[in-house]
């Protein structure tokens, strides 16, 4: 996520927002069909807080679901 991102306000419409949050805890999974995000509230991949980085819509899914 950049960090330019920390300072600007979200720009993702709430509808994009719970798609990609409903992506994130539904349909990515790692190698063994669990959920790819840590307790933490973190990506796997990218070690992003999701809450957070399904906020801004000019970032990315590492995986390309979004």
């Amino acid at each position: 996520m950049s960090i330019l991102n920390l300072i600007r306000n979200p720009d993702a419409d709430e509808r994009t927002q719970l798609r990609r949050i409903n992506i994130c805890l539904n349909v990515c999974k790692d190698l063994y069909g669990n959920s790819n995000i840590y307790s933490t509230g973190q990506c796997k991949d990218c070690l992003c807080f999701v809450k957070y980085k399904v906020k801004y819509k000019n970032e990315q899914c590492p995986r390309m679901y979004w």
